[in-house]
């Protein structure tokens, strides 16, 4: 990545205000869950779908056939070519990568909140 990830400008923000490491990790993070959540309401109005998907994918279910796997348990069987077209949405929307037949969530702060 050649850019500064967002996160890391809220962290500085935050850390010049009080010069406290641990209550601006703190407080990015906060504000980093708000932002995130609202990202993904959005995108569950798109298609609900789209974030059972990314709770999968950060929750380790990372190959196409273990994320299909996944929604049938969830009680969504979803066809094979509808999973293919959210899947591959899902990478032009740079919500998640593709790294030797793997997927990951591309922000590991967003991994981490749909994760809790």
């Amino acid at each position: 990545m050649d850019r500064v990830p967002g996160w890391l400008v809220i962290f500085g923000v935050e850390y010049l205000k009080n010069r406290d490491f641990e209550k601006a990790i703190q407080r990015t993070f906060k504000i980093a869950r708000g932002l995130v959540e609202g990202e993904l309401k959005e995108l569950k109005r798109r298609s609900p779908r789209y974030v059972e998907i990314l709770k999968g994918i950060a929750l380790g279910y990372n190959r196409w056939s273990l994320i299909r796997d996944y929604l049938k348990v969830k009680g969504d069987n979803v066809p094979d070519p509808r999973l293919y077209t959210l899947i591959e949405n899902l990478k032009k929307m740079s919500w998640i990568v593709e790294e030797d037949g793997k997927y990951k969530i591309a922000d590991p702060v967003v991994a981490t909140v749909l994760k809790s």
